[in-house]
Parts: structure tokens; C-alpha cells; sequence
């Protein structure tokens, strides 16, 4: 584990791309695509036809779809007469296996590279197109010892018999199956902003008047220059906020009525400590909301909350702003609050308490603008303390601490689904009895596509710890698919995520410089300049796709209704197998009738003339 830690290290201090690598967005042509995919294409087709054609890729991901699905095509064209009835019966097989490999489009992820290099099978279980046809024709011990012995091998440089041996048997040569083999590029690349922070950033937040965004934490100088625990950033330019912030603990921030207010403990030497500080344009001033911590801010129909763990003689946990003065939200929690949100004309609360205005509502309530209530009483519960609560305005997302062992896991993630079926629990994650430390999801964030993870937990090699696949304190659920993927190996907690000036930022009190001579790469909080995971559709090309699961018919809904005039749909199955529908443009896109197709997984391709844009699952119920 730790020689792999090292690796994915000094990966990060390599190029990102060679010299002339091509970027997928690159408008080149396809055949320059494919061989940055896998130089084999030198040595097994000319370009010409539409290989010389002019082609770009929204990401890396799509680019590998295409180079795989042409190498099938071209494999399926040539002759077999020369083959045995068996090897012919073989490789037609295992070129049908390679379809539904690459139609399904989850690859190796290379996280431990700052190249492009091949993934034999990866850190998470996920093999490459060669790795795939050995394991799925039986052949699993070969695949996994070049994975043990030499996993980012290409293909000729594998010199195990077996692999030829199998080749031959299955009615392929070597050189088909380099040709098959693509390289992967870096997952994403992370660095710090300049050198990074000296010390722990604990909040990330927007402001969505002007688009800066602030940064609040321990520190005291991010990049070598002097900053008091705050700094705005933007256009790459960090600013300070007056003289900064009073030593204490940051917990929450929010941008409210054309100011900045940030929550959290700030001891005083003479007087009451304060717990939270307000911009006023020049300077921070201290103010209170009862006796102690402010743990989060939130904005609800054009009014400011907090939540946290103080109190007054007529104020628990939980207040309202109201006209310059802080009011108790009815009796308050038993218990401290950690997370408030805006969802569906309600305002919902998560944390530690059991009660919630005198009412029995474990961890998350609702406020109706009148009293608390509990927020599940009859579906499945959260059971756990809830750390963080994100809206996106149909789903609501639940966060916080992760205990419990094998087959009696508890909380981590949860999805509200309704009132009669409660609690949807999206983590299948356990810790080892010999794990101490705690485990916790502190931060959530969407981004129309995916939901992205902060907080402590770890994934070790050996999957007898745990079955989910994330990295270390930070992950992605993709929603769409309900894969959870990999993202980075931070070495301790994320605490915040941000996505700013269309670049994703993560802070913590993670460092990375590990006990490696170099100098230190990431610093308490870093940034993603590249990485498929990240990467959107333009946004006049975003597509809703509902309902879906199906039961006759779905839709697909256009933001910019206009783009669909230039789009094709189609449908095909787990195969790969296009299938015929009954497919009607419609004035904000497409709708498509299931007809008489039978329940299971299917996938929709949405094309243009330049390439795949959009792609996915349907579910026919």
C-alpha cells in the first residue's frame, strides 16, 4: 500500500502529457486520436476513409469507447479462414464479449500515473479489455498475475507463455491483442493553489454575486503570502479580507445580504467568546448566537439560520436572524446541530439529537415554519450522527459518521426517497475492528452529474476492510449509473469541496510530502485542473432524461431545445445489439416508446455529426 502511495506521489510530479500528447477536446483527426489511445494503430491500419476525418472527444473515457469499438469492428472484418472451427467459434465469442466491454464504457482508472500507461486490471477490480476477455473465458489466474507481476505492462512486453498461449487458442495473435490494449491517461491532476496553505483550510464557499470564492481554515499564508485564516480567491488571485480572522475553530460560512458571515469558536481573552464574525466591508465583527459553537449557516426563504451547540435560557442549538437579532427556532435540539438546508419549502435539520422541539426525531428534523417535526416516523432511518445535508432541489443527501462492522453497517450516506420508505443507505461500508480512528462524510457536492464526497475513511488494498470503492477521504457517486468511482488519496480528512471558475477545489488537513525528498505538492488544499470525472457536457447541451426507470415511454429534455436538431438517438442492448424503437422529435427534444421490449438494462446514445455526446443506462421495469 505505501510503495503504491509513493507512486501515485511521484506520478504527481510528472507531466501531465507528453510533449505532443493530444488532448481528447483536440479537433484533429481520428486517427491521431486513436493512436494517443494506442500507438498498435501505426502498425495495423492506414489512416484513411474516416479515420482521416476531423473528430474531438469530450473526454478521455468516450475516446477509449471509440478506439475499442473500432478495433472490434475491424477484428469482426477480417478473414478467418486460416482458423480452426473452434479457434473461429473462440474469437468470435470473445469479440462479442469485447462489445458489451466497451459499450458499458467503465474502464481502468489510472490513479497512481501522470502518463499515459496501461492498467492491466486497476487498484478498484476494474480490468482492462485484455484483462476482461481472460477472466471472463476462464482465465482469471493468468490476468491476475500480470496484474500482481506487471500491471502496467503493454501487451508485448508481457512475457509470460500463457498469454500468447491463450491468444492462439482463442484465434487471435499478440499483436491483435496490443492493438486491443489501450493506455490510460492520468484520472485527474491535482495541485496546490501556489505552494499551498501552512496549515489546515477547514471552509470553501462561493460567492454567487461576483464568483469569488473564500477560503477560511488555520492557516496563515497560503502560497507564501500572509493571510490570517481567510482569503478570497479569484481570477487565480488571492486577497485578503482585513487584518483576517481571530484565532479559534471555522465550522461554516455563507455569503448573506451582500456580506460574508462565518460560524465556528472564537475564544476572547476579556468578555464572552464569540461564535460568529461578520464582514462589514472593512473589518470583522464579533458577534454571538447564544454560548457556543456555531456549526452551520444556511439561507431558508431569504432568511439566515445557524445551528450548532449553543445555547441560551430560550435558545437551543438552532436561531434565526431576524431584523439584526438572533431568535430561537422553537425549543430547539437535545443535542448539537451540524447541518441545515433548504429542501422543499421545509427546513431541514441533521445532527447529533434524538429531539427536536420536544419531538422524537432522531438526527434529522424539519421545520414548517411553525414547529419541528420528525422528519422519517415510519420508513428506514438514519442512525447516526448527520454531518452534512445537501439539496439539489429534487433529492436530498445526508452525510455524517460511518460506524458498525461486517453486516451491520450504519449511516455514512444516506438518499431521502419518501415519508413510507424512508432512508435510501447508498454505502456498502464497514471498518475493521482494529480501526480507531473515526470515520465521518463531512462535505457534499453536486454538480448536475455526479455527487462528490469529503471526509475520513479509508479504502485499503485488501478488500476484506471494506466493499466500497472509494479513495481515501474523498469519492464520487455517479447517479446516473450508481457507480461509486475513485477520485484522489489524500493522506488525512478533506473537510470542504468547492467547484470554482469551472475547476473542482478540495481542503482538509491533508498534506502530501509524505517522507519523500521533494518538494511538498499538495498543501491543505488543492485543485483539479484536468480529469474525465469532472468534465460536463457544455451546458447547451444538457439533457434530462425522465422517467427512469421506464415503464413506456421516456423523454429527453433539452435545456437548449434547439441542439436537438443537430442530435440522433439510439438505443441498444446489453449486447451492444442496436435495437429498433419508436423514436418522435419532439419541440424540447426526443421521446422514446419501449414498445413491446422487455424489462432489463439498456443503453441510449445520443450523436452528432462530430461524435458521441451523451451516453447512459435506461431500466425498463
Amino acid at each position: 500500500m505505501k510503495a503504491i502511495f509513493y507512486a501515485f506521489l511521484l506520478g504527481l510530479l510528472m507531466s501531465n502529457f507528453s510533449a505532443h500528447a493530444v488532448v481528447p477536446q483536440a479537433h484533429t483527426t481520428l486517427y491521431a486520436h486513436m493512436q494517443e489511445v494506442n500507438k498498435e494503430w501505426s502498425h495495423q491500419m492506414t489512416p484513411k476513409g474516416h479515420l482521416v476525418e476531423i473528430a474531438f472527444f469530450d473526454n478521455d473515457v468516450d475516446r477509449i469507447q471509440k478506439h475499442l469499438q473500432l478495433v472490434e469492428q475491424e477484428l469482426r472484418s477480417r478473414p478467418t479462414a486460416h482458423l480452426s472451427a473452434d479457434q473461429a467459434s473462440k474469437r468470435l465469442q470473445m469479440l462479442d464479449q469485447l462489445q458489451r466491454y466497451w459499450m458499458e464504457g467503465k474502464f481502468p482508472i489510472n490513479n497512481h500515473h501522470a502518463i499515459r500507461i496501461p492498467y492491466f486490471i486497476d487498484d478498484f477490480g476494474t480490468a482492462c479489455a485484455v484483462g476482461h476477455l481472460l477472466i471472463e473465458s476462464g482465465f482469471e489466474e493468468v490476468a491476475q498475475t500480470i496484474h500482481t507481476k506487471m500491471n502496467q505492462a503493454y501487451v508485448h512486453e508481457i512475457p509470460y507463455k500463457e498469454l500468447p498461449a491463450w491468444a492462439a487458442s482463442h484465434g487471435f495473435t499478440v499483436s491483435e491483442l496490443a492493438w486491443i490494449q489501450p493506455g490510460y491517461s492520468p484520472a485527474r491532476v491535482y495541485s496546490s493553489i501556489g505552494t499551498g496553505a501552512d496549515a489546515k483550510v477547514d471552509l470553501m464557499v462561493e460567492n454567487p454575486q461576483n464568483g469569488s470564492m473564500l477560503i477560511a481554515g488555520q492557516f496563515t499564508q497560503i502560497d507564501s503570502i500572509p493571510f490570517q485564516h481567510v482569503a478570497l480567491y479569484k481570477n487565480n488571485t488571492l486577497s485578503a479580507l482585513g487584518n483576517g480572522l481571530p484565532d479559534g475553530e471555522v465550522h461554516a460560512g455563507i455569503y448573506f445580504n451582500g456580506t460574508w458571515y462565518i460560524g465556528g469558536h472564537f475564544p476572547q481573552s476579556v468578555g464572552p467568546d464569540a461564535n460568529l464574525l461578520v464582514w462589514d466591508g472593512t473589518d470583522w465583527i464579533l458577534e454571538y448566537v447564544g454560548d457556543g459553537p456555531v456549526h452551520v449557516l444556511a439561507i431558508h426563504n431569504g432568511n439566515l439560520f445557524a445551528g450548532g451547540d449553543f445555547t441560551t435560557t430560550a435558545m437551543n442549538r438552532v436561531a434565526k436572524l431576524d431584523n439584526g437579532t438572533w431568535v430561537p427556532l422553537g425549543t430547539g435540539m437535545d443535542a448539537p446541530v451540524y447541518a441545515l438546508v433548504s429542501h422543499d419549502n421545509q427546513l431541514i435539520a441533521g445532527g447529533a439529537f434524538a429531539q427536536a422541539g420536544g419531538v422524537n426525531s432522531d438526527y434529522v428534523a424539519a421545520w414548517d415554519g411553525q414547529q419541528w417535526q420528525g422528519f422519517n416516523q415510519q420508513g428506514t432511518p438514519i442512525d447516526n450522527t448527520v454531518r452534512v445535508l445537501l439539496s439539489t432541489g429534487t433529492e436530498l443527501y445526508a452525510g455524517g459518521d460511518i460506524d458498525g462492522n461486517q453486516g451491520n453497517v450504519t449511516f455514512g450516506l444516506a438518499k431521502w426517497a419518501n415519508a413510507q420508505t424512508g432512508w435510501e443507505h447508498l454505502l456498502n461500508i464497514y471498518k475493521d475492528p482494529t480501526i480507531t480512528d473515526p470515520w465521518f462524510i463531512t462535505d457534499l457536492l453536486h454538480d448536475g452529474t455526479s455527487l462528490y464526497i469529503a471526509g475520513a475513511f479509508n479504502t485499503p488494498i485488501s478488500q476484506n476492510v471494506i466493499t466500497m470503492e472509494f479513495g481515501r477521504n474523498c469519492g464520487m457517486l455517479d447517479l446516473q449509473n450508481q457507480d461509486i468511482l475513485p477520485l484522489a488519496n489524500p493522506n488525512a480528512p478533506v473537510k470542504a469541496i468547492a467547484i470554482h471558475d469551472g475547476k473542482m477545489y478540495w481542503g482538509g488537513e491533508f498534506k502530501w510530502n509524505s517522507s519523500l525528498t521533494v518538494h511538498s505538492i499538495v498543501n491543505y488544499v488543492m485543485k483539479v485542473t484536468h480529469g474525465s470525472d469532472i468534465d460536463k457536457l457544455p451546458e447547451q447541451l444538457a439533457v434530462t432524461i425522465y422517467p427512469n426507470p421506464v415503464q413506456s415511454e421516456v423523454f429527453f429534455h433539452f435545456d437548449n431545445p434547439s441542439v436537438a436538431q443537430d442530435l440522433s438517438l439510439s438505443l441498444y442492448n446489453m449486447t451492444g445489439q442496436k435495437l429498433t424503437a419508436t423514436i418522435t422529435r419532439e419541440a424540447s427534444g426526443f421521446r422514446l416508446n419501449r414498445g413491446n421490449l422487455p424489462a432489463g438494462t439498456y443503453y441510449y446514445q445520443l450523436l452528432s455529426k462530430e461524435g458521441k455526446l451523451n451516453r447512459g443506462k435506461l431500466i425498463f421495469k
